[in-house]
């Protein structure tokens, strides 16, 4: 007899017990999976529909008006398409307004991160100047931007206490916010003060978490003060370096109120970023519109820098 017949003579199992032997001798699911799927679904719905009405609604909406001639006063909405982009790359006080954008951003990056890593490790050692300089450093860091801002429109007037101090000593007080040039570095200087803050925190944070251990035995095998920042601090450091890069860089792209506490994008237009650029056409001028082509341009420049950015950390911190 062949195994044909003999197949033929065996009794058929039905699909359930066909079923049943495939569960049973493969993997099978714990009691009450389905439930709890189910239930972290529930938990993170209100979640995601706050995502979805808070972040996804309103770009889809900026994008719809960005290809839209919108005047909210006449309710009225017309189709342009890329009308308002082509407007835009045509506009040069558009352009210089993210020029200064950018300018700000790449000097956000560099100077925080360094000095804030600077007085990181100055506090972290235990300097006699521990209180003071928590003190100095820290209190920008739970300012609101519009104080600070104010601060410094204070501090760098013409009459103000930096130019008084400098006329008492025989040094001309420059017009630090009257000068196109000279008020861009203010608005730099005013970000550049609160993010140093932001890093020093993050910094000494960093440097707490790491092992003294590694530096005792570096001490032990004779290594220098900068062998050991070099091969031990700064390899550790790296995350907190990506964070705070990163957060100093969507703070510059997005900046607005440091400028308009400080300079309100002047004198004339020449410390304008592209953050006061869009208030001034959507509510000032009434083109929503073209502030919504502004906005998304913004949106698009800074997710990509972003991601850039953490893609050559990432590589770096792997590096090191």
């Amino acid at each position: 007899m062949t195994s044909a017949d003999r197949s033929a003579l065996l009794p058929r199992r039905s699909r359930a017990e066909r079923t049943s032997g495939r569960r049973a001798g493969g993997r099978r699911r714990p009691p009450g999976a389905g439930r709890r799927g189910l239930g972290l679904m529930a938990m993170g719905a209100p979640t995601t529909a706050l995502f979805a009405a808070l972040v996804v609604a309103p770009i889809g909406i900026t994008v719809h008006y960005s290809l839209n001639d919108v005047n909210f006063l006449r309710d009225e909405i017309s189709w342009v398409g890329f009308s308002n982009y082509a407007k835009l790359w045509e506009s040069g006080d558009f352009r210089h307004a993210l020029y200064v954008t950018l300018l700000i951003a790449a000097a956000s990056v560099v100077v925080p991160n360094a000095l804030g890593l600077l007085f990181a490790v100055l506090l972290d050692a235990g300097s006699r100047l521990y209180t003071t300089l928590r003190i100095i450093l820290f209190a920008p860091f739970v300012l609101s931007p519009l104080v600070v801002g104010l601060t410094f429109r204070w501090t760098l007037a013409n009459d103000g206490s930096l130019n008084n101090a400098l006329e008492a000593i025989g040094i001309p007080g420059p017009e630090w916010i009257s000068s196109p040039n000279l008020a861009v570095v203010s608005v730099g200087l005013a970000l550049a003060w609160q993010l140093i803050a932001f890093a020093t925190v993050i910094y000494v944070a960093a440097l707490r978490a790491i092992p003294t251990d590694l530096y005792e035995a570096a001490s032990i095998d004779g290594a220098s003060g900068y062998l050991r920042f070099r091969l031990i601090t700064w390899p550790l450091v790296a995350p907190a370096v990506t964070i705070t890069t990163l957060i100093s860089l969507i703070s510059a792209l997005k900046l607005y109120d440091h400028v308009v506490a400080l300079t309100g994008g002047g004198p004339g237009r020449s410390s304008e970023t592209v953050g006061l650029a869009i208030i001034r056409a959507g509510f000032t001028q009434n083109r929503a519109g073209l502030a919504s082509a502004m906005a998304v341009l913004l949106l698009v420049i800074t997710a990509a820098t972003t991601v850039i950015s953490l893609r050559v950390l990432r590589r770096r911190e792997v590096e090191l």
